[in-house]
């Protein structure tokens, strides 16, 4: 009798025995466990009861974890006091200034993510959101460049006309005294460009830096001699040629063609040859030669007064220019 009953505390024993080592296993293995994560740059302390990192990180609130890289096994037994390091897989839409493409990237802030695309900016450039940002998938981020610029531009400056009597002109002439000549003003301004496009102008100054010339035009006052309404056509060109020479008030009239006057041409302002064959000036004065000073007048049979242009004959001898 004694023996069965030590036979069963033994046996009793041997039970609880072997509970108690199945039941402590089985709490060691769920007791909480402390685990460091840096999580897409982000450092955290997670106690969990869970038996994997992805099970951890899920109960944590994190499920963007397919295709992320982990420096351990996401499905592998968690350990108490474990480190890991996760990187997620994010996509990313970014416009750079205005062209916009989608990206896909592990990095941890938006600073890493423009890094990584290589993106060129400056200090003046904005960047939505902050490059301190941590980046999440399905973000937007922005990248704007701008530019200041100081520039200068040019604007015309009209010039005026005078207009001034003159007595040396025939009334109804007018001839310019003076060109005009425009002048010009720079205006420097300050410019802020986004993108390429203005966006803010501010003017820092304007100045004339050349000062427009004015225009003068001579407005004739002086009466045409008598001569130019007295003066009859008594010949013809063709009569003149074929006689050569003609006496006609007092004074000996020979011809000369227009083809030999000197150089390129006597300078004889508005020079032309009018309907009658006559070469003359621009006030209708028939071009002559001779010996009185230049500029006298003299009438003559040709339908119109005669002017001295030129040299080549004496006293009341007159040379008249034709075509």
């Amino acid at each position: 009798m004694r023996d069965y009953s030590l036979r069963r505390q033994i046996l009793l024993f041997s039970v609880i025995f072997a509970l108690s080592i199945l039941f402590g296993t089985w709490a060691y293995a769920n007791r909480p466990k402390d685990i460091h994560v840096n999580l897409d740059g982000e450092e955290m302390e997670i106690r969990t009861e869970e038996d994997t990192l992805r099970q951890a990180l899920i109960e944590a609130g994190y499920s963007n974890l397919d295709q992320a890289h982990s420096s351990i096994d996401l499905d592998a037994a968690l350990e108490d006091g474990m480190e890991a390091t996760v990187e997620t897989k994010k996509t990313i839409r970014f416009r750079d200034g205005k062209e916009s493409e989608t990206y896909t990237s592990y990095a941890g802030t938006v600073g890493e993510f423009l890094e990584e695309v290589d993106a060129d900016y400056d200090q003046d450039d904005e960047i939505q959101p902050a490059r301190m940002a941590k980046l999440e998938d399905g973000m937007k981020v922005s990248l704007d460049h701008i530019d200041h610029r100081v520039e200068e531009e040019t604007e015309e400056i009209p010039f005026e006309v005078e207009s001034r009597k003159s007595d040396k002109l025939y009334q109804g002439k007018t001839k310019v005294d003076q060109e005009g000549k425009p002048g010009q003003l720079t205006i420097t301004s300050e410019r802020v460009y986004k993108n390429g496009d203005l966006v803010e102008e501010t003017q820092i100054s304007k100045e004339v830096t050349s000062q427009p010339v004015t225009k003068i035009v001579l407005e004739g006052t002086k009466k045409a001699p008598a001569a130019v309404a007295n003066s009859s056509s008594a010949y013809t060109l063709s009569q003149f040629m074929h006689k050569g020479v003609i006496n006609w008030g007092g004074y000996r009239y020979t011809y000369y063609s227009q083809s030999v006057l000197p150089g390129s041409g006597l300078r004889i302002p508005g020079r032309h040859v009018n309907g009658a064959g006559y070469v003359c000036d621009g006030d209708g004065f028939i071009v002559l030669a001779g010996s009185a000073p230049k500029g006298t007048v003299y009438p003559t049979p040709f339908g119109g007064a005669g002017k001295i242009y030129d040299r080549g004959t004496v006293g009341n001898h007159l040379d008249v220019y034709i075509r």
